[in-house]
């Protein structure tokens, strides 16, 4: 296995009506995610003890935990250990990583299909930001700028 994760393969943007987490992956995979991030880094758990410590109350069964994470480990966000009786997963891509690579990723694409649309907005946006963020994305549009000089 390699000391780089991989880059997770998700949807550039799931749910946009969703908040936090729930915007970014389904209902399910935000909270497992949310409960796999708060764990100690690189600490394997079971799908079972994940379901285990879960609240009862909503959790769903046991089987729809297992392919969540199955499907989180496709996506890139976990890793599995398949040498166990029972697999064990663990996190792949920390919280922040993941985040920088799903708002890279939806940005690019709102750049790419609707360039005016999508900086309109973004200028908007800025100009309603406090003060110390205008002031910092000053800096950084002037930090790119200079590095493509």
């Amino acid at each position: 296995m390699s000391s780089r994760p991989a880059r997770p393969r998700t949807k550039a943007l799931q749910l946009p009506d969703r908040p936090g987490w729930k915007m970014l992956l389904g209902d399910l995979e935000a909270e497992l995610m949310e409960y796999l991030w708060a764990r100690p880094e690189n600490d394997w758990i079971s799908a079972r003890d994940v379901w285990g410590a879960l609240p009862a109350e909503g959790r769903g069964a046991y089987t729809t935990i297992s392919t969540v994470m199955a499907t989180l480990a496709r996506k890139g966000l976990l890793a599995v250990n398949k040498s166990a009786m029972t697999h064990g997963f663990r996190v792949a891509i920390g919280r922040e990583e993941f985040t920088q690579h799903r708002v890279g990723q939806i940005v690019d694409r709102l750049l790419a299909d609707f360039p005016e649309q999508a900086l309109a907005r973004f200028v908007r946006a800025a100009r309603q930001a406090p003060a110390p963020m205008r002031k910092e994305l000053t800096r950084l549009i002037a930090q790119q700028l200079l590095e493509e000089e």
